[in-house]
């Protein structure tokens, strides 16, 4: 089952290369650091390809911040949503 967004860029490439140019690492450091291919995070920078969550993990850890890094300032962050009671409607 697909999903209505798939296919529509997520703004992780550029989060990701701003992140990494931050942190003063090349993408070859990067990719050593979490552990992937140097053309993986190529890619992921150019936005030829999206992260699945394993991924991000592992790219926040070697770059020191948390995975909501990765979310573009335009996007904003979806409110965490809430039980209102206990009853089912």
């Amino acid at each position: 089952m697909g999903s209505r967004d798939a296919g529509r860029p997520t703004g992780f490439g550029p989060v990701l290369k701003t992140l990494r140019e931050a942190a003063g690492l090349t993408q070859g450091e990067l990719a050593e650091r979490a552990g992937l291919n140097l053309w993986g995070v190529a890619k992921l920078e150019a936005g030829a390809r999206e992260p699945g969550w394993r991924t991000v993990l592992d790219l926040a850890a070697a770059l020191g911040v948390p995975v909501t890094a990765f979310v573009p300032a335009e996007a904003g962050v979806a409110p965490t949503p809430r039980r209102t009671s206990g009853k089912r409607k």
